[in-house]
């Protein structure tokens, strides 16, 4: 081989080194921000599942803002709002206990068909999942809600939960 074709080899080489660690590069921080994002989502998501007493706020202020409403409009969607959450939570309470008995005959169900160490697992899940879909918002029952620490707060003010009207 010449030494020209030596060059053009090498230069082809450097080449795509040079484009495969663009496209890893590039595929790298397309999968750090998309895991950031989905974090980011499912905390604001599970915020807002934790704190349901502040819905309305965060519904009455995001309307505020997309629909340029003016101060009275602002007052009376509040107050309307606010009706209807306490209906909303009455109502819930009053199906929660339907709830949880199918919740908990298809955990036993479920249970049956694994094996003792898939059964360990699935009842820590379990366990979160009810947590969640269960919880109880505005009712002081004295249970610690999930995400809380044991002082009550929510560690927001470390960063761990987005703080209230921040959280879209």
């Amino acid at each position: 081989m010449d030494r020209e074709a030596k060059l053009r080899k090498l230069k082809l080489k450097k080449r795509t080194s040079l484009i495969l660690m663009l496209v890893f590069v590039f595929t790298s921080g397309l999968l750090i921000g998309s895991g950031i994002t989905l974090k980011y989502l499912w905390r604001g998501f599970m915020h807002r599942m934790t704190n349901p007493e502040k819905h309305p706020d965060f519904m009455k202020n995001r309307l505020r803002d997309e629909l340029g409403l003016t101060s009275e409009q602002v007052n009376r969607l509040d107050e309307i709002m606010r009706n209807h959450a306490d209906k909303i939570r009455e109502l819930h309470e009053s199906v929660r206990p339907r709830i949880e008995a199918e919740m908990e005959l298809s955990h036993s169900e479920l249970t049956e068909l694994l094996t003792p160490e898939q059964q360990e697992k699935f009842n820590t899940h379990f366990s979160n999942m009810k947590k969640v879909m269960l919880f109880k918002g505005g009712r002081n029952d004295g249970r610690k809600r999930p995400g809380r620490k044991p002082d009550g707060t929510n560690g927001a003010e470390c960063g761990n939960v987005p703080p209230a009207g921040g959280d879209r």
